[in-house]
């Protein structure tokens, strides 16, 4: 069962309307109808809210591949393009991708991401690769215009914290994201994360 199946269940289960726990959440309903529907997901600090108020830990409302990003936004300006490539059997942009984050964390653990999202009814194959609000995080991914590249996206491990970092052409924007990362795959809202090779040489 996915993070959005479980907040209606136990939602239900609760005797709540969605009004209802927004109201207890101090959120709008908005918010609880798109993690509900798997539209958006909670931040880490509304889904440790969600988990005291519905008696069960994070883990469980997370499930196996469920992850959650935190509420602060790291963005580091670099200008990606003017970059050197770096391993020379990836695309362009993913290899400038690969010499941005390593720029931005020259001591972490480093593994690329390829990015997989199921389309709706009436969605072309293409249509989410110009999208640019990112899983109810409006603007947290400001400038992802084209997701071909599969190096956009990386899970850093610095400093004690796991970062979710996705690299555009102007900038490196992060966020801590919290759920069972060492599986090889994870899912944030409608999104799944697949880690793809190895972590980058230093």
């Amino acid at each position: 069962m996915a993070l959005a199946q479980r907040v209606k269940a136990l939602r239900s289960k609760a005797g709540l309307s969605q009004t209802e726990l927004a109201d207890k959440l101090v959120a709008a309903r908005e918010d609880v109808a798109g993690w509900e529907s798997g539209q958006s997901s909670p931040d880490i600090e509304t889904l440790e809210s969600l988990a005291a108020l519905f008696g069960v830990s994070t883990d469980d409302l997370l499930g196996k591949w469920g992850a959650v990003l935190g509420t602060a936004t790291s963005r580091v300006a670099v200008d990606v393009q003017s970059l050197e490539k770096t391993g020379g059997r990836f695309l362009a942009k993913g290899t400038k991708a690969h010499t941005a984050v390593r720029q931005v964390f020259p001591d972490a653990v480093i593994t690329p991401l390829l990015r997989e999202k199921k389309n709706t009814k009436g969605e072309s194959a293409a249509g989410w690769f110009t999208e640019i609000a990112f899983d109810g995080v409006p603007n947290f991914f400001s400038e992802v215009k084209n997701s071909f590249s599969s190096d956009s996206f990386y899970l850093v491990e610095d400093a004690g914290r796991t970062l979710f970092v996705c690299v555009t052409k102007e900038s490196v924007e992060s966020r801590e994201i919290f759920g069972l990362l060492s599986r090889r795959k994870f899912v944030v809202g409608r999104n799944s994360f697949i880690k793809f090779g190895t972590p980058l040489k230093n």
